[in-house]
């Protein structure tokens, strides 16, 4: 009979790890087909097996097991509540969205989930492109990356594009082309190939808009790939699990430093920053060419605006020398608390206030054109 006990509790144990790793290795995979609610959906259905599978191994080993070592018993019945109550926790953290400067996490995939949308047939996330949208009207179009996108912005009502559009008469029609990690390149690309060409040209700055140039002329620009400072074990449970990943990002991660230092250095280089000015130059120009009204926001690091301020302030001074009018949004937050300036402590792209701040200054600079 205790052998048969013996049996049955090896394997559950066994039924239990494996369980343990095909909840956790479901987190990432790429084979699941499925929509991210589907993919919950399967979640919990394994976090539930999970628990009833540990709870029977309880029963049977703990409440109905004869230990003659108190102390063992007490450590047995410790790790079967830890593993208890991560499960619980598990299947909490997985609905707790979180944007992040990474983009990459679980957190930041759950909030995407929720709040990224509408998306258009061109992938931005704006409503659709249509031919309506441009009849009888003059275009103003935003082009940008995250910032003007509105990561870490749940509601697109809330981006400086969109107040403006609510401000301005309903003589225009605004298009808001802001695709996350997007540079000067991207940005030409895209109003090369658009069909039509817009009245009104507002370009969002970001100081990291130089990382082509930088790669170009032999400075790429630091990027600790992520969970890299711990081993391949630790990795494997912290990147598949929404409550140990969540965690892992409370924890303090210096990197972060190096990347604004290695983008502080490419502007001190002559030829990267000559390279880069050059890619402005492209829109400028273009700009110019096709008769369009060009406006520029200047974005330095939000979280950094002392550091930073002085590299935007270059591109600042470059389109101010052709006369192109420029919102300095490091002029505009460096008395506004970082707490207030950012969405979160791990997402340091521009708050509601700071996107509202952002639509002020735009407005009066379109009112004088």
């Amino acid at each position: 009979m205790l052998k048969n006990k013996s049996i049955k509790l090896l394997f559950l144990s066994a039924a239990q790890l494996l369980l343990l790793w095909l909840m956790l290795s479901t987190t990432t995979v790429q084979y699941i087909q499925a929509s991210w609610r589907m993919k919950i959906v399967i979640k919990l259905i394994l976090i539930l097996i999970n628990i009833l599978v540990l709870l029977t191994i309880f029963y049977s080993a703990v409440i109905k097991g004869r230990w003659k070592d108190v102390y063992l018993k007490n450590i047995f019945s410790l790790m079967f509540s830890l593993l208890f109550f991560f499960l619980v926790f598990e299947s909490i953290f997985l609905f707790i969205p979180r944007s992040h400067n990474s983009g990459a996490n679980l957190a930041a995939q759950r909030w995407n989930n929720y709040y990224w949308k509408p998306i258009n047939q061109s992938g931005a996330r704006d409503i659709l492109y249509s031919v309506e949208r441009f009849k009888n009207k003059q275009t103003i179009f935003f082009l940008g990356d995250s910032f003007t996108a509105g990561y870490g912005i749940k509601d697109t009502k809330d981006r400086f594009s969109d107040i403006i559009a609510k401000k301005i008469p309903e003589k225009y029609a605004v298009f808001n082309f802001g695709n996350n990690g997007a540079n000067s390149s991207t940005e030409l690309s895209m109003l090369l190939k658009f069909p039509v060409k817009p009245n009104i040209i507002i370009l969002q700055y970001f100081i990291n808009d130089i990382e082509e140039a930088c790669s170009e002329k032999g400075k790429p620009v630091f990027k600790r790939p992520l969970y890299s400072d711990m081993n391949a074990f630790f990795s494997f449970f912290v990147r598949n699990s929404y409550f140990l990943e969540y965690i892992y990002w409370e924890i303090p991660h210096p990197d972060y430093n190096k990347y604004s230092a290695s983008l502080y250095d490419c502007f001190n280089d002559g030829e990267a920053l000559q390279y880069h000015l050059n890619e402005l130059s492209l829109l400028r120009l273009f700009a110019k060419d096709h008769k369009i009204d060009l406006i520029v926001v200047a974005i330095p690091f939000l979280n950094d605006v002392e550091g930073s301020k002085k590299y935007t302030d270059i591109v600042k001074s470059y389109f101010q020398f052709y006369d192109v009018p420029v919102v300095d949004v490091g002029e505009l937050v460096k008395d506004i608390p970082l707490k207030k300036r950012i969405v979160n402590a791990h997402d340091s792209h521009a708050s509601v206030l700071v996107h509202r701040m952002i639509a002020d200054a735009l407005y009066e600079i379109f009112l004088k054109l």
